[in-house]
């Protein structure tokens, strides 16, 4: 299946930031213009519209829009943008598939609506509202923008926007991790009209049949049209002055070969295993931990710790050393700690880095390491093993968003996960790399971790 972002906010006063220039310019609710859309894409190979969604006042200009698509026969849904609240998106969702999702040519995938969810809306959530919506459309498919473990668990369903800098392996290692569909993107290039970057040339057609490659490599079940008409960004294959139909010939090449490529099968749902463990939270959880234990609670601040058979320290940015007396006391006790970033690494008031690891009798530092691609830092462990990670930020320390097995080459953690588990001399603490956590390799690391403290 071929789909296409497409947008519906043109007005004739908009059309000044534009980076390209179109064959004229249009109002996104003429009709019009629509069915010359629905017949550029459909004669390019698109099946069907991924439709930017802005919120419940715009159903009035969406169902403008829709109603040409479902007379010309193409295929469409939403991608959700913007959210204030888990309620919010659950009602925009609700409101979205009443009016929208009983008509014939909204998308369907094994019988079953599915929508787009942008990733500024995934990142707004937590765990739990995220958890909460999904459990609330039990029946339709939800594609996260992103990657990782959590969101491999909670949606299963996964897509990209956009990925400027796609090295040669990336797309097909996306889609080897993700459990039911995977949709992966292309773009003809990528520039803003009035800035210098990010910028991704054109290459006359060259660079986004190398993106197209990559997909058709990958064995992805969707091909992402990024974007059929996102003018601002310069990412459209809708004909332009500079261009002229080049993009759309290209797509209907691919588009073919595309659909003939083996499609590969959804893995089955994952079970998680279930831990008989009351866990306490210092910061609020960003991953799929809670799911483990069979009793959670988050500590809101600095305080004694009591009635947990586990803490785990990580989820947010900031290591407040205020925990620091508190937790010493707790593992002295004989008491367990899970941890990844920031703990115990954090910069002062003053923007020195400060490391604690010595106090809980971790032998790790932190230093630059310019050898590698781009700018690296890295962790050594007791004088000999090395992580290394991006330092992204200018106040924190953190670890790869995205897995790189090639980067992580020495430590991928299959059968000896205890490779990436440290014992601390005060106590029992358990380092788990979050790289680690939010890879493929996840739920195994943590399962095996919490095993060896005896759970």
């Amino acid at each position: 299946m071929v789909l296409a972002f497409y947008y519906i906010w043109y007005r004739p006063e908009r059309w000044q930031s534009a980076t390209f220039t179109p064959l004229e310019f249009y109002n996104s609710t003429d009709p019009k213009t629509i069915r010359r859309h629905c017949e550029e894409a459909k004669g390019s190979g698109i099946d069907g519209f991924i439709i930017s969604f802005w919120g419940i006042h715009e159903l009035g200009k969406l169902d403008s829009v829709v109603r040409v698509l479902d007379e010309c026969g193409l295929k469409y849904t939403v991608y959700i943008e913007v959210s204030r609240s888990a309620k919010d998106l659950i009602r925009q969702i609700d409101t979205v598939l009443k009016f929208f999702g009983g008509r014939r040519n909204f998308l369907r995938i094994n019988k079953k609506p599915a929508i787009f969810i942008y990733g500024r809306v995934i990142n707004s959530l937590s765990v739990f509202q995220m958890d909460s919506a999904l459990k609330s459309f039990s029946g339709i498919l939800m594609f996260a923008d992103g990657g990782g473990q959590t969101l491999n668990i909670l949606f299963k369903n996964l897509h990209r926007y956009i990925v400027l800098d796609a090295d040669e392996g990336f797309y097909e290692n996306f889609c080897n991790g993700v459990f039911g569909y995977c949709a992966v993107p292309v773009f003809p290039g990528f520039k803003y009209k009035e800035k210098k970057e990010p910028y991704v040339p054109y290459e006359n057609g060259k660079f986004y049949e190398h993106l197209l490659n990559l997909a058709i490599k990958s064995k992805a079940d969707i091909l992402l049209i990024t974007s059929f008409n996102e003018w601002w960004e310069g990412t459209n294959v809708e004909p332009s002055k500079e261009f002229g139909d080049l993009f759309l010939r290209i797509t209907r090449e691919y588009a073919e070969i595309f659909k003939k490529t083996r499609r590969k099968k959804g893995r089955e749902n994952l079970k998680l295993p279930k831990f008989n463990v009351k866990a306490c939270y210092i910061q609020n959880p960003t991953d799929f931990t809670p799911f483990l234990f069979r009793e959670f609670r988050i500590l809101e601040s600095p305080q004694k710790i009591e009635g947990c058979d586990l803490v785990v320290y990580g989820g947010n940015e900031r290591y407040d050393t205020a925990w620091n007396p508190y937790l010493m006391d707790y593992l002295r006790k004989g008491k367990m700690l899970i941890s990844g970033g920031p703990f115990p690494f954090y910069y002062d008031k003053d923007g020195k880095y400060v490391n604690f690891a010595h106090r809980f009798g971790l032998n790790m530092r932190v230093v630059d390491d310019n050898t590698l691609r781009g700018k690296f830092s890295a962790v050594f462990i007791d004088g000999k093993d090395t992580l290394r990670f991006y330092p992204w930020g200018e106040d924190r320390i953190r670890d790869l968003l995205e897995w790189d097995e090639d980067f992580y080459r020495l430590r991928v953690c299959k059968d000896k996960c205890e490779d990436f588990v440290i014992g601390g001399r005060v106590g029992n603490i358990y380092y788990v790399w979050r790289g680690l956590v939010e890879s493929k390799y996840g739920i195994n690391a943590v399962s095996k971790v919490l095993r060896r403290m005896g759970f």
